[in-house]
């Protein structure tokens, strides 16, 4: 990781509010969501964790996880 990077990181890391929780159940974020470039977005519920699903081929993904309040 270069020294940039490893900056960005901590000044990010430095605003974060420990210790929140989502203020509604992982469920109630599932769902398909509409976006301007990348169209169809899902938000599904898998083991537990929401996981971001991007257009129709769903190849695109990613975990989702809170980082602080809403």
């Amino acid at each position: 990781m270069n020294a940039k990077k490893q900056r960005k990181d901590a000044e990010r890391e430095a605003v974060r509010i420990r210790d929140t929780h989502p203020s509604h159940p992982l469920g109630a974020y599932v769902g398909a969501y509409g976006h301007p470039a990348w169209g169809r977005v899902d938000v599904v519920l898998e083991d537990g964790d929401l996981t971001l699903r991007i257009g129709p081929s769903t190849r695109l993904h990613g975990r989702l996880q809170h980082w602080h309040q809403d």
